[in-house]
């Protein structure tokens, strides 16, 4: 006697209703093969496994869907990229990012070659800078000019006895354009949808 095929569900998507038709699989199609469906089998395990690897997939294909839609994407990329695709035309002011090189003249050391070590000072993040075209740029990471890989050369020396009295040391950072600033605001009672107008 031939067996009956049963259709697949498969809008099972959950651990649990994944889990449950593989049990119901085994049991119609290898009744003979395999019978121990205690939670602490062997066998338990692997349909433990593939059902929650099913379950992260359909938890991943739900998301994926979901990003495709702009009604109910929530990635600021995908919103932007569907928005595009409509014909928005989104007005942002990009960041830019670059290395900064960085200069500093520290007095020679009393005690012999190279610059004196307690006044190597460290940069800290947050330092700002202005180029000759008015552009403000925030230093991202603290720069520490006493490290090993910084280049050290002979600022200026004794005319008379070439002995060194300062030192330059040269040493890079990161920054991003822009500068952080801040702004005070009365707000006041509840309005809905409140706007505030930031002048930085």
């Amino acid at each position: 006697m031939s067996k009956k095929n049963v259709a697949i569900n498969y809008t099972s998507r959950d651990f649990e209703s994944i889990r449950r038709d593989l049990e119901d699989f085994a049991k119609r199609y290898y009744p003979n093969t395999y019978k121990d469906f205690n939670r602490a089998s062997f066998g338990s395990l692997m349909l433990d496994t593939v059902s929650y690897v099913g379950d992260i997939l359909s938890f991943y294909l739900d998301y994926q869907m979901n990003e495709t839609f702009l009604d109910s994407a929530v990635e600021y990329d995908n919103v932007v990229k569907l928005a595009r695709q409509l014909g928005y035309k989104l007005q942002t002011s990009p960041s830019s990012y670059g290395r900064l090189t960085l200069f500093i003249e520290v007095p020679a050391s009393s005690l012999g070659l190279g610059p004196e070590s307690t006044l190597i000072p460290v940069l800290q993040a947050g330092s700002t800078f202005s180029s000759t075209g008015g552009g403000f740029y925030t230093l991202l990471n603290d720069v520490d000019f006493s490290l090993e890989g910084n280049q050290v050369v002979v600022g200026a020396a004794d005319t008379t006895t070439g002995i060194p009295l300062t030192y330059v040391i040269r040493a890079t950072g990161i920054a991003v354009s822009g500068r952080t600033g801040n702004e005070q605001f009365s707000i006041g009672d509840f309005v809905r949808f409140r706007k505030v107008t930031a002048n930085l």
